[in-house]
């Protein structure tokens, strides 16, 4: 028998994170964290591993634990999807998903990455709540034939968001995965603390063009967290519903921008990211992963463009928040 047909891979994927102005002023290194990596299966398919921690401003130790839970998601998902391969070709790549299946996966992930940071804590005599951090962890599986799927997991209020086909020239962009907070804004469910498996989200779909990952960095820029509801008789952690509104004119913005200008992560980083006038509007650190495949529509443009630099003062580069943003925070 010969060689299995390979998965094509067009797509474009960035991660970059920036320290925010606040940590900056007070000399904090940035506690948010990205993390990347693509592996290949036996029967050809290929996955995308996506991972976004946005560690704890009041936990001393959130830049390293953001760090290690980054790296272990990456690396643990790869290893059990190889270890697995031929009930991902069964159950997620082919025919109907069987939800249990990679709802088990994820949830699987997410407690070994958690373990390590635990054992971590403990190594040093430190407290878990030194070490709290979000996570978003996202498999994009690839077959040969380009079919492909998206699962994505969350727990904290760091956000995915999916990117969908267009309606009236935009990309429909909505809520992946669910939002882990207690009554104010600050009050975070992390993927350290005790209650973690409560607020677990897990979402899987087909329909996608592509997903866009961030911490709370850019709330009230490209989304916005609303209070939805208190659910009476709720423990404290599961009382407050909150829910997000993506800011679908930037996103569509920024996503052609890197798509037609072949944007680095490096440049968004520095050049966008970093840029003074998001800071003015939230000075918390920002990291932000975008993984997209392109459309057809973008092929002559992308050929006419060229590389270009990133410019968040002009109109026709990547916006920045300006009055727009500030109006609706």
């Amino acid at each position: 028998m010969g060689e299995p047909a390979k998965a094509k891979t067009d797509y474009s994927l960035l991660a970059a994170r920036a320290t925010g102005c606040s940590h900056l002023k007070a000399r904090i290194p940035c506690q948010d964290h990205v993390h990347t990596g693509e592996i290949e299966l036996d029967d050809g398919s290929k996955a995308v591993i996506l991972a976004l921690s946005d560690g704890a401003g009041s936990a001393a130790q959130s830049s390293l634990s953001s760090e290690m839970l980054v790296e272990g998601f990456v690396e643990i998902a790869s290893r059990k999807l190889r270890e697995r391969s031929d009930l991902i070709k069964s159950n997620v790549l082919s025919g109907e998903p069987e939800k249990g299946f990679y709802y088990e996966l994820m949830q699987n992930i997410f407690a070994n990455c958690r373990e390590r940071v635990v054992k971590k804590a403990s190594s040093e005599g430190k407290g878990i709540k030194d070490f709290h951090a979000t996570l978003v962890g996202a498999i994009v599986l690839i077959a040969p034939d380009g079919a492909r799927k998206i699962i994505t997991a969350a727990v904290g209020d760091s956000v995915a968001i999916l990117l969908q086909e267009k309606e009236q020239d935009l990309l429909n962009c909505s809520s992946f995965t669910g939002v882990a907070k207690g009554e104010y804004v600050n009050q975070v469910v992390f993927i350290t603390s005790d209650s973690w498996r409560d607020v677990f989200s897990c979402n899987l779909s087909e329909d996608f063009q592509g997903i866009f990952i961030s911490s709370d960095g850019l709330d009230k820029l490209y989304f916005f967290t609303k209070f939805q509801e208190e659910v009476e008789d709720e423990p404290l952690h599961l009382r407050y519903k909150w829910e997000i509104k993506p800011n679908s004119k930037y996103i569509n913005r920024l996503v052609e921008k890197i798509v037609v200008e072949d944007v680095s992560s490096k440049l968004l980083a520095e050049e966008f990211l970093s840029h003074k006038e998001l800071h003015r509007v939230n000075g918390d650190d920002k990291s932000l992963i975008i993984l997209y495949f392109p459309e057809d529509r973008y092929a002559e443009k992308q050929s006419d463009e060229g590389k270009k630099t990133l410019n968040t003062e002009s109109e026709t580069n990547l916006p920045g928040p300006g009055k727009e943003a500030v109006s609706k925070g």
